[in-house]
Order: C-alpha cells, then sequence, then structure tokens
C-alpha cells in the first residue's frame, strides 16, 4: 500500500511539473494556432483554439527565415495530419520554411503573412483528445527555438434524423377568386438530432418545395416556446422553391433544456392545386412532409356516424369536401339544407334537430386532439364554465380540417319521460347537406347529398349471436344488437357486459355505446370445463353517472366442454350377390365354305395354310379333296391328308396367310373327284404346276 502511495505522489509530481512547463509553452507569443477564411487567417485563442473531428487548423511559427520542424503527437482518442505533401511519417512530421509572398503550392500555407503556417487536418474520424504539435527552429533564427500548440478536439454530433412537420397538411392553393394574397399559409417545424436524440445547433439545411411557395417565418412564427423555454429561429435565405435555414443553437441558459437543432419555414399556396412534397436535407440526412395545395371545392360526401339512434339519442354527420381532383378542401362550410333540409318519417311526425356548431371533441375539452373533427360552422374557442349558463369548452374552427372534414351534429327529440313526441320521432328521416354554412344554396356546381338517419323508441330487447357451447382455451367475439319494441336497431346507447359467474376473461371489452344497435366483446375461455355467464344490459347514461337506469338486458350462458362424438351406429353392408361372369366363346376355327362335288370354287375365312387344310377336311368327306391357286401363272396344290414335300409348292407361295378364294376339287364321291381332275391341265405329280399343259 505504501508503495502505491509513493508512486501516486510521484505522478502528481510529474504532472505537475509538465504543466507549468506545457505552460509556459504556450504562454509563448512566438506560435499561435490559426483559422482560415478564404486568404485571410485569425489567430484565435482559449476555447476556440478548440476544434472537431472534420477541422482544419493552421499552426504559426514565427521564424522570419530557416526552416522549422513541426511534429504531431496525441492523447486520447484524436488524431490528425498535415495535409501538405511535404509531410513525413504518414503526415505526422513536416519541415518548412517561410516561403515568398509570391509563392504557390508551398508548405507554407500563407506566404503572405510572417513566419511559417502549416495546415493541420483533424481526421473525419477522430475521436475525443488533445492534439500536441511540437515546433523545432532547426535554422535561422526569430521565434522560439522549441514550443508546443495544444489542440483540444471533441467529437462533433453526427446528423442522423431530421423531423419535418407541417402545422397544417392542406392549404388553399389560389384563395378567394384565385388573389395569392389570400392563398393559404403554413408553416413546417423542424428539428435535427444526433443519434442521441440532441439538437445540432448551426447547421445550414437545405429546403426544396416541388409546388408550394417557401419564405421566413416572420414574428410571431419566428419563435417556439418548448417546455416552457422560448427558441428564436433562423431566417429562411433563397427563392421561392428553394433555399437554406439555419438550425437553432443552445444559449445555456439552462442546463436541463438543449434549444439547438430547430427551424421553420413559412409554405404558402402557389396558386396551382396539387400535392406539394417539402424536403430538407443536411449532410446524409433528408426529411420530407406532404402538403395538399387544394382549388375550390368541388363536390361533398356525408356519412353517418350512427344510422340507428334511439329517441333522445344523437350522432354526427361527417362531410368530407373535395376539390375537382379530388384533394381535401380546408376550411369549407357545410350545414342542413335550410328549406327541405330535413324530412321527418310522416307529415306529423317531428323531425330531428341538427347543429353545425359543435365540435366532436373526444378527448381534451376544447382542445383539438388527434381523432377530433371541427364543427362544420364557425366556431369560437371558448372555455368550459358550469355557468348559469353553462358553457361546453370547444376549440377554434372554421369548417373542414386538413383532411377536408367536418361534422354536423344531428339529435333526435324525445327521451327521459314518454311522450308523445317520442312515438312522432320515430321512424326514417332524411337529411340533405349542401356546402354552405348557413344552408344556403352552396358553391356553383357543387353537388348537394342526403343521409338517411333511423329513430327507434327505447331499447327493449337484446339479441346475441354467442354460441351455448364452447371449447376449453376458446376465444370467441359475441356480437348483441339492441332493438325498440318494433324491432328496429337502436344506436347510440350506453351498454355494458358484466362477467356474473365462471372462469376465463373477457379480453376485449364492449364499446361505450352501440353503433347502428351492434356491439361485441371478446372472451378467452378457461382451459377447464365449465360454465359462464354475462349480463348485458342498456343503460340511460353510463352506469357510474347518477341516475343511470337499466332499459334492457340480456342473460348469455354458455357450456365450456369438449364437443362430444357421438358414434355412429354400425351400418350392414348390403349383401352382395355372385355376378356371374359372361360366357367366353372359343375362337372359332378358320372355315370354307362354298365347296362340294368334284370341282367348286371355295371361299376361306381366313387363316394359315394348316388352317385351311383342317377347314377342307371338316368340309369334305372325301380324303382326295384338294385345293388349289394359281401363283405367278402356276397350278399350286394342297392335299391335306397328304405328305408335306406333296405340298411343299404351297406352302411355300403362302407362307405366312393362305388365299382366301381356292378352287377345291373332290369334295365328293371319288368318280367326281377323278372326273374333275380332267380340267386340271398343267398338274405335275407333286401339286405343282408344269406350265406346258400335258
Amino acid at each position: 500500500m505504501s508503495y502505491v502511495r509513493k508512486l501516486g505522489a510521484s505522478a502528481l509530481v510529474i504532472a505537475a511539473a509538465f504543466a507549468v512547463a506545457f505552460a509556459v509553452l504556450l504562454s509563448s507569443s512566438e506560435a499561435a494556432i490559426q483559422t482560415r477564411v478564404g486568404t485571410t487567417f485569425t489567430t484565435v485563442t482559449g476555447d476556440d483554439v478548440d476544434a472537431r473531428n472534420g477541422d482544419t487548423r493552421y499552426v504559426l511559427h514565427e521564424s522570419p527565415d530557416g526552416f522549422v520542424q513541426f511534429e504531431i503527437t496525441t492523447t486520447g482518442a484524436a488524431s490528425a495530419s498535415f495535409t501538405h505533401s511535404d509531410a513525413t511519417n504518414d503526415g505526422q512530421s513536416i519541415v518548412c520554411s517561410d516561403a515568398a509572398d509570391t509563392a504557390t503550392n508551398n508548405c507554407d500555407a500563407d506566404p503572405a503573412g510572417d513566419g511559417v503556417t502549416v495546415a493541420l487536418k483533424i481526421d473525419d474520424d477522430s475521436g475525443k483528445g488533445v492534439i500536441f504539435v511540437k515546433q523545432t527552429r532547426l535554422t535561422g533564427s526569430g521565434g522560439e527555438a522549441e514550443t508546443t500548440e495544444a489542440i483540444k478536439v471533441t467529437v462533433a454530433q453526427v446528423s442522423t434524423a431530421l423531423s419535418v412537420k407541417a402545422n397544417t397538411s392542406s392549404i388553399d392553393a389560389k384563395g378567394a377568386e384565385a388573389d395569392p394574397a389570400t392563398a393559404g399559409t403554413t408553416y413546417v417545424d423542424i428539428r435535427l438530432t444526433d443519434e442521441n436524440g440532441l439538437g445540432i445547433g448551426g447547421k445550414k439545411l437545405t429546403v426544396v418545395s416541388t409546388r408550394a411557395l417557401l419564405s421566413t417565418a416572420a414574428a410571431p412564427l419566428n419563435e417556439r416556446t418548448i417546455s416552457g423555454q422560448t427558441v428564436s429561429l433562423g431566417e429562411f435565405d433563397g427563392g421561392s422553391l428553394a433555399g437554406t435555414v439555419d438550425t437553432s443553437t443552445d444559449d445555456a441558459t439552462t442546463t436541463d433544456f438543449n434549444e439547438s437543432g430547430y427551424a421553420r419555414v413559412v409554405v404558402t399556396g402557389g396558386g396551382s392545386p396539387g400535392i406539394s412534397t417539402i424536403t430538407v436535407t443536411v449532410d446524409d440526412v433528408t426529411g420530407t412532409t406532404d402538403i395538399v395545395l387544394h382549388g375550390p371545392v368541388k363536390t361533398i360526401s356525408a356519412e353517418l356516424e350512427q344510422g340507428a339512434i334511439a329517441i333522445g339519442g344523437k350522432t354526427r354527420i361527417v362531410v368530407t369536401a373535395l376539390d375537382s381532383g379530388g384533394n381535401p378542401v380546408a376550411n369549407q362550410h357545410a350545414n342542413v339544407k335550410a328549406r327541405g333540409g330535413v324530412t321527418p318519417p310522416s307529415k306529423a311526425g317531428i323531425p330531428v334537430e341538427k347543429s353545425n356548431t359543435v365540435n366532436k371533441d373526444l378527448m381534451t375539452a376544447g382542445t383539438e386532439d388527434k381523432g377530433d373533427i371541427p364543427a362544420c360552422g364557425t366556431v369560437a374557442a371558448a372555455e368550459a364554465d358550469v355557468g348559469p349558463p353553462v358553457v361546453v369548452a370547444q376549440f377554434e374552427s372554421s369548417g373542414t380540417n386538413a383532411d377536408g372534414q367536418c361534422v354536423i351534429e344531428v339529435s333526435a327529440p324525445g327521451g327521459g319521460t314518454a311522450t308523445t313526441t317520442d312515438d312522432a320521432a320515430r321512424g326514417t328521416h332524411t337529411i340533405v347537406v349542401v356546402a354552405s354554412e348557413a344552408g344556403g344554396a352552396g358553391p356553383t356546381g357543387v353537388n348537394e347529398v342526403t343521409v338517411e338517419v333511423e329513430v327507434g323508441g327505447a331499447p327493449t330487447t337484446i339479441e346475441s349471436d354467442a354460441d351455448a357451447r364452447i371449447d376449453p382455451s376458446a376465444e370467441i367475439t359475441i356480437n348483441v344488437t339492441v332493438l325498440d319494441d318494433e324491432s328496429v336497431r337502436v344506436g347510440a346507447v350506453d351498454i355494458e357486459v358484466i362477467h356474473t359467474a365462471g372462469d376465463g376473461a373477457i379480453i376485449t371489452p364492449v364499446g361505450a355505446k352501440t353503433s347502428d344497435g351492434k356491439a361485441k366483446f371478446t372472451y378467452l375461455a378457461p382451459s377447464t370445463p365449465g360454465v359462464v355467464e354475462f349480463l348485458v344490459r342498456t343503460r340511460t347514461l353510463p352506469a357510474m353517472e347518477a341516475g343511470s337506469k337499466v332499459t334492457a338486458q340480456l342473460p348469455i350462458i354458455i357450456q365450456i366442454a369438449e364437443e362430444e362424438v357421438v358414434e355412429p351406429d354400425p351400418v350392414e353392408p348390403d349383401p352382395v350377390e355372385p355376378v356371374e361372369p359372361d360366357p367366353v366363346e372359343e375362337p372359332k376355327a378358320p372355315t370354307i365354305s362354298g365347296v362340294s362335288g368334284s370341282l367348286s370354287l371355295g371361299s376361306f375365312s381366313g387363316g394359315t395354310v394348316a388352317e385351311l387344310a383342317a377347314a377342307l377336311t371338316a368340309a369334305c368327306s372325301d380324303d382326295g379333296v384338294a385345293a388349289h391357286s394359281i401363283v405367278d401363272g402356276n397350278w399350286v396344290s394342297l392335299i391335306p391328308n397328304a405328305p408335306a414335300p406333296i405340298n411343299a409348292g404351297f406352302a411355300a407361295a403362302y407362307p405366312d396367310a393362305a388365299p382366301a378364294t381356292v378352287v377345291v376339287t373332290n369334295c365328293g364321291d371319288a368318280m367326281d373327284a377323278m372326273d374333275g381332275m380332267d380340267g386340271m391341265d398343267g398338274m405335275d405329280g407333286n401339286g405343282n404346276g408344269n406350265g406346258n399343259g400335258s
């Protein structure tokens, strides 16, 4: 332990001595660190000596003559090199002298200045550390014979992400009657950050627009308030479609807030409808946002959030306005047509009521949040007040939003204590919507649109599609339908589902209200058999509010068990009667026909010479029967019972098949056979013709 303490003390002494010597070296006025802008070199001191990776610094030694050697050493992860080609030792050393004022391509980077100045480039991938530049005068006079300068290196932030967001995503391309002065305007907020999400200040961003016009954010848009801190934003510099803007820098007034990296550009409609893409680039990072430049409204459409509501219930008509190119139109008003805009179910019916000055405000009252839709009329901002009179908080709006949408609230009269008004309001109401704030005629050429809302009575029955049995561990969605006493679906009524018995869990709860008279929830059954029960109820108000009453209910009971597999009764096969095979006819032997007596012409059914001989034997009882045929002008004969040599000529003449027609002799008595032979000229004793007729 004592050795360690002695070693630590020695190290402190050495460090202190080095610090003193280093301070002496840096105190010399014979050497300096400089920066350069164009041809102007400026000596920097204090924190200005510090540099970042990728920076270039200039080291001056004030020796008017002779050579000076510059050498680099580093600590930490810092790295650098001399840029001139005269440098040696991989750019870590260079010997240079003061060059003539008009010299070019010399290692003296400032030939017009006094002394010797060399350029030092901090590596782009340099880490944090210190670069020491030792300067030794080798010849000549002037300046310190040996001195050292130090440059503290910090790692520059790397541009990693660009956030580019338009305050409004749809603006008027032309303005009223194509007046550029009234064209729509919005602004684009930009934030440049590094890989750690910290803002990067002092970076020049390039901003390009494909259609809309760009300009500087003038007061009050030239400031942003973020986390209670005011950030000053730079000016846009450039033309109407492209230019640059610098990101804000941290003023270091607070330690827990970084004001760096913010910028803003104003965007104005350029007169031509369409999509304008705003592209922001810096280094290798790009961010974009699209802004719709819409023309005047051309078409409107409308859709009910709830097609069926109960008496005393409410729904909304969502109106969408588009220009001729299908682009959403912002700030367009709409309303139910002033005259004949609502047709009740009957002449004596009570029509539904409407209002185009009530925003759809789902989240924070009085604040336009995601999912909120402005009213189709003009609404002034209002804070909630319990009154009297009671004031409902509303955010400011003036017609359709950037998506071209606005809402008209529809209310069915009645509710509460039953009255004749309730029945008079029940049925289908037809509503006509026009593109004007007061309900008069809309812009020329813009269509009207019609929707229908069904007003039902109070809920009286609830139906479901739940199965009587489900498998263990099954996940099922149960749909329920709420109906009035006339079996009309009742929408927009408060509904609840209570898991009253059994295991398992509702994993997707039912919505707060029915939608067009329908609702659903999802249940996950346990892995064990059992029974689960639910109670579905509709109420006049949400269950937690005072005065809420149940209007209808439905118990749902489901058995949880494996499906019972019922084995079918065995089926005796029908007896199989043996099938007798068809009789197979034996092949018939070849036959010869038309033969009789001593001389006849026979027709053979086909076959070999041997089969012809057999056919002759079968047809003629005489042992002397013979068949004759002419081949190449000569007679050949076949005598069935004769030795083979006797029939050799006939067999040779017909090796494959006997002829179909033959002359037959002696198919009768012997005398007839002999008489028949009298006409067979040219026959010799072996059944072959001799060709001479003797």
